[in-house]
């Protein structure tokens, strides 16, 4: 599905999503078709599947007309031996 569909199907919710297509331009991760896992009935449960969120899905309010996420590097830490 395009997030258009998406919003009118689902307007001013919380939704989960399988991102299915995506592509980058610049430092933004540009979500191109995706499926609704689940609609989330408030902010709170909105939170807590964020933390339950695999690598391909995503949580995201319809309120926004564009899905798209800036990318950052992690940097993981060292442990330093003894």
């Amino acid at each position: 599905m395009k997030w258009e569909e998406i919003r009118q199907l689902y307007p001013h919710q919380w939704v989960k999503l399988n991102i299915l297509a995506f592509h980058i331009e610049e430092d933004r991760k540009i979500i191109d078709d995706m499926e609704v896992i689940k609609v989330l009935s408030s902010d709170e449960e909105a939170g807590e599947e964020l933390g339950k969120c695999a690598k391909n899905e995503a949580i995201y309010h319809t309120y926004h007309e564009n899905i798209s996420y800036k990318m950052t590097r992690l940097f993981g830490f060292r442990r330093r031996a003894m």
